[in-house]
């Protein structure tokens, strides 16, 4: 008998749902569940695509509220994209009734009041951009900040599946994980934004 080997895979779907019953087919004819990550206006304007996901065993999870282009929104909007990903933990935490923090939530949080902190350097910087010795710098620092996130993240949700026995405690912290990548996502996308729009002006 052949055996194959299947990669976890995620996908976000933060736009149109024409392809969404196709996508779920092609996985049952292989027999994969996955992970879909959709944004709260995907979930407003599909319900049927987010039920149809659901009901074929698959995980639904969100990716922030809404999607835009970065590179169509003023840094205003950016950094405001960002403060409201911060507000979207500190709810979850409330309404899931988060008492105790977990050792590796701090460590998220501290790389996130990092990536925030550089963004402030940042956008401090931003007016000098022409003659500025720091602003690539700031840029790759919140970018490996992103990236050592995104690994703390993994090893995290591993943890809480694999030694948490409360379903309840896993859920809630299944949620302030997944915001508190988020917001390092978000920090990522307003450097890489800012280092576009320094590129193009240079």
């Amino acid at each position: 008998m052949r055996q194959f080997t299947v990669n976890c895979r995620t996908f976000i779907s933060p736009w149109g749902n024409e392809d969404t019953q196709t996508l779920i087919d092609i996985l049952a004819q292989y027999d994969v569940k996955t992970t879909f990550f959709v944004v709260g206006d995907w979930a407003e304007k599909y319900p049927e695509s987010v039920k149809a996901l659901h009901d074929a065993g698959h995980e639904v999870m969100s990716h922030s509220n809404h999607h835009d282009h970065y590179n169509s929104l003023s840094t205003q909007q950016i950094i405001d994209d960002v403060t409201a990903s911060i507000e979207g933990v500190l709810n979850r935490m409330y309404y899931d009734n988060v008492t105790d923090m977990r050792d590796d939530a701090v460590q998220m949080s501290d790389m996130v009041v990092r990536a925030t902190e550089s963004i402030c350097e940042l956008v401090n910087e931003l007016p000098r951009f022409r003659h500025s010795k720091t602003l690539r710098e700031l840029v790759f620092a919140i970018n490996t900040i992103e990236t050592d996130a995104d690994h703390l993240f993994i090893e995290s949700m591993r943890t809480l599946h694999t030694t948490c026995t409360d379903p309840l405690q896993v859920f809630a912290w299944h949620d302030v994980y997944r915001h508190l990548e988020q917001c390092s996502d978000d920090c990522e996308r307003v450097a890489n934004t800012i280092d576009s729009i320094v590129m193009k002006n240079s």
